[in-house]
């Protein structure tokens, strides 16, 4: 069969700002039609978790991409067309290299607007010449995701930590909660971290996301995932942001635990 020359429309489904962008590459990666164009259309909500409530959202931080070619048929993008690279699914990938590169190449559709691309630059800057463990540690809510239904302790966290890191290394700490955050800081001190993240107090209160935001809030999602891709190791649990940093940059040395 032809391939086809595609246009695709991708809308919002109730879901993180990763949780909709690993949607897209996931279409990307799998389908065997020609995209010529994607236009943006996830509208930010007042609540939920795509809670950005400043109009459609992608736009402001990638460009349409559009190669100028006529397209056959229009394809609207609003749920997963394969749920394998996903909640609990995805778990099973984590120790896996292959699958990195192909998602990988789905990013040159991501053209960074220049206000985004400015923040890009800063941590650029920010991590030349460091050597650097990205932590990633969310909400206890997540715990649904995880295959073992509880969501990774601070010893296991230290555990490895402790394995890796060194008087020359830094920490960069993406945690969404003020008190689990000071906790790294306190026993690590070496640490980076964006002040301005959407923080709940403990882990036990509401998901960060489902705080009502805006562009910025969503520009400083997208940041976290590009600074820990950033990194030279990665610690995580089951999480979109997670499985995005690991085909931002498919060399990331990661331990899923």
């Amino acid at each position: 069969m032809t391939a086809k020359n595609i246009h695709v429309e991708v809308r919002f489904h109730e879901g993180g700002f990763f949780s909709n962008f690993n949607k897209v590459t996931t279409f990307l990666r799998d389908t065997t039609d020609n995209v010529v164009k994607i236009t943006w259309n996830l509208q930010g909500q007042p609540w939920g978790a795509f809670a950005y409530n400043c109009g459609e959202v992608f736009s402001k931080l990638f460009k349409e991409y559009n190669t100028g070619e006529k397209f056959d048929e229009t394809i609207v993008l609003e749920n997963y067309t394969s749920t394998e690279f996903t909640g609990k699914n995805v778990c099973s990938k984590y120790n896996e290299n292959s699958w990195r590169e192909s998602f990988n190449k789905t990013l040159s559709f991501f053209q960074p607007q220049p206000l985004l691309k400015d923040y890009i630059q800063r941590v650029d800057s920010l991590f030349e010449g460091k050597e650097v463990i990205g932590i990633l540690k969310r909400n206890c809510l997540l715990k649904c995701e995880q295959p073992s239904g509880e969501m990774p302790t601070f010893e296991r966290y230290f555990s490895q930590i402790d394995s890796i890191f060194n008087d020359d290394m830094f920490l960069y700490l993406s945690i969404d909660n003020v008190y689990d955050l000071n906790q790294f800081i306190k026993k690590y001190k070496r640490c980076i971290y964006n002040p301005k993240c959407r923080r709940s107090n403990t882990d036990l209160n509401i998901e960060p996301h489902f705080i009502p935001g805006n562009i910025m809030d969503a520009i400083y999602t997208y940041i976290e995932v590009y600074s820990l891709s950033k990194c030279k190791y990665f610690i995580h649990p089951v999480s979109n942001m997670a499985t995005a940093v690991l085909y931002h940059n498919p060399a990331i040395q990661s331990t899923f635990l």
